[in-house]
């Protein structure tokens, strides 16, 4: 649901602040209304933010990204 979200990086920013700091986001997107150029750019904006990129777990029918709230 990333991709409804008009202000990705203000969602980021809050998201970051409430996770513990061990704590982890799964991003999944469906790959038929998120263009890859278009993930990958979520996910920059969410490394902005303070998370790191951790993996991209398989899920069906769906881009996703495993973050990790950063040191």
């Amino acid at each position: 649901m990333l991709h409804e979200i008009p202000d990705q990086e203000e969602f980021f920013n809050e998201a970051v602040t409430l996770l513990n700091p061990e704590g982890q986001m799964l991003i999944v997107e469906p790959p038929f209304h998120v263009s890859r150029s278009a993930f990958e750019k979520t996910i920059k904006k969410a490394e902005t933010a303070g998370f790191t990129f951790a993996e991209r777990p398989k899920v069906f029918f769906g881009k996703s990204a495993l973050l990790k709230k950063g040191d």
